[in-house]
């Protein structure tokens, strides 16, 4: 018998070598998991409004014309999704509330949302995203992780 795959929306943070490389790490154990369709789920960056490379060209997210069209792609990348996979590190600085959005948002729609933290994170979280999320992991987790029976987490790390 065949385990069943579910459709995906990977948000994640690029802005900066960290986030990017939380990002890699997050994709290359979501690959490895049997319950995640990977070729069908969505990743905001290779989504891109007339497949502009923001990467490349971030002068592109000056466009009001980007700016409405992805976000209008995001949505429908979310809204078609089963169950949200964000890349989320607490740790960072500048950490882009984007993703944090897209987990309320999702939420909202009554979707589970699984936040998935870099295995060293010893952060402080807030309070909204440690509680409110379906459940936190950690990247070493995802790999077995069972997107088919997503129960209600716990976080037990600090909060604020």
């Amino acid at each position: 018998m065949t385990e069943r795959k579910v459709k995906a929306y990977q948000a994640c943070s690029w802005f900066n070598d960290a986030q990017v490389k939380h990002m890699n790490d997050v994709y290359r154990e979501t690959k490895k998991n049997k319950t995640v369709d990977w070729d069908i789920s969505f990743r905001p960056l290779e989504h891109q409004y007339n497949n502009l490379d923001v990467v490349a060209h971030p002068e592109v997210m000056e466009d009001v014309e980007w700016q409405v069209q992805t976000f209008r792609g995001d949505v429908a990348g979310y809204t078609g999704a089963e169950v949200g996979i964000m890349a989320y590190d607490p740790k960072q600085v500048n950490n882009d509330v984007g993703v944090v959005y897209e987990m309320a948002a999702m939420l909202t729609l009554g979707k589970p949302v699984v936040a998935v933290i870099p295995d060293d994170c010893t952060t402080p979280l807030n309070l909204m995203p440690a509680i409110g999320l379906t459940d936190i992991i950690k990247v070493s987790e995802l790999a077995n992780y069972d997107f088919n029976n997503i129960l209600q987490g716990t976080y037990h790390g600090k909060i604020y």
